[in-house]
């Protein structure tokens, strides 16, 4: 099981909620958004990715549904990440993303044969 913190870059105790000790090398500590205006503080929020998927049988409704639990996670992280990190990481975060998964996106306009 693995479980990703997002939590002040204040090195506190961890909430009792938050089962993973302070320096667990399952918890990321990273600096959260700074309130604009007259807003309340930005609350911590943590991202526990501890589910598993649902057994795959082979067939298209499965896949269909995959998909969707797939955009509904990815937009429940986006969410939580766009409400409570700053822009600058938000933008870095994006920048390291693409550049990991940079080589899958890469499509060649000819071929190397077309002259």
């Amino acid at each position: 099981m693995t479980r990703i913190v997002h939590y002040s870059s204040e090195r506190t105790a961890m909430p009792a909620e938050f089962p993973c000790p302070d320096d667990s090398p399952r918890a990321v500590h990273v600096h959260r958004a700074e309130p604009v205006g007259d807003a309340p503080p930005v609350e911590p929020v943590a991202i526990m990715i501890d589910l598993d998927q649902p057994p795959a049988p082979d067939n298209a409704s499965y896949v269909a549904a995959a998909r969707g639990r797939f955009v509904a996670d990815a937009k429940a992280i986006a969410d939580a990440l766009y409400g409570h990190l700053p822009g600058g990481t938000l933008d870095a975060l994006l920048a390291e993303m693409l550049v990991r998964r940079g080589s899958q996106l890469r499509v060649p306009l000819a071929s190397a044969d077309a002259s």
